[in-house]
């Protein structure tokens, strides 16, 4: 269930937000819901999640920092996703946020742990061979090289020419 825009402006007004470090403190003191906790004015809002992101939780119902954090600044939630410029989950300093199309957050994404070429986008294939792989506009596009050198110099050019530059 979403927050309406009075429901936000209302946590908002129960935190404080630091833009520069990104952190939601609370401005009241309060017991919790479920009386298991009592939360006291300056405390950190917000756990982390197993996906490694902040989530706020408010009248049973939650909304992740980034987010929240995006409405503080700007006024109202974004139409799109919010990016880590950094790719740590938990750092929501605004200038390291930025909203951007799902294909642009795909794109600032973390290496696989099984790489094993340590190239984003670079596998190499049974033959020896290396494989440079993209897909652009749900058209998936491999291409073989000799060296790991080549592929990776391709699919860096190929990322440069279909994704847009976000900043």
């Amino acid at each position: 269930m979403k927050f309406s825009q009075a429901e936000l402006e209302e946590l908002v007004s129960l935190l404080d937000y630091n833009p520069e470090t990104g952190e939601f403190r609370w401005s009241v003191s309060f017991e919790t819901c479920n009386k298991r906790r009592v939360v006291t004015v300056g405390d950190i809002a917000g756990l982390k999640t197993k996906p490694g992101y902040i989530r706020i939780n408010y009248k049973s119902r939650h909304i992740m920092a980034h987010q929240l954090a995006w409405f503080v600044v700007h006024g109202k939630l974004p139409s799109k996703f919010i990016d880590h410029k950094d790719r740590n989950r938990t750092n929501n300093r605004i200038d390291n946020l930025r909203e951007v199309t799902k294909i642009q957050n795909g794109q600032n994404r973390t290496l696989n742990r099984n790489s094993k070429t340590g190239i984003m986008g670079v596998t190499q294939h049974p033959s020896g061979k290396y494989c440079a792989s993209i897909t652009v506009n749900k058209r998936n596009t491999k291409v073989y090289f000799d060296t790991i050198e080549e592929a990776a110099a391709y699919r860096a050019e190929m990322v440069k020419q279909h994704f847009e530059k976000i900043s």
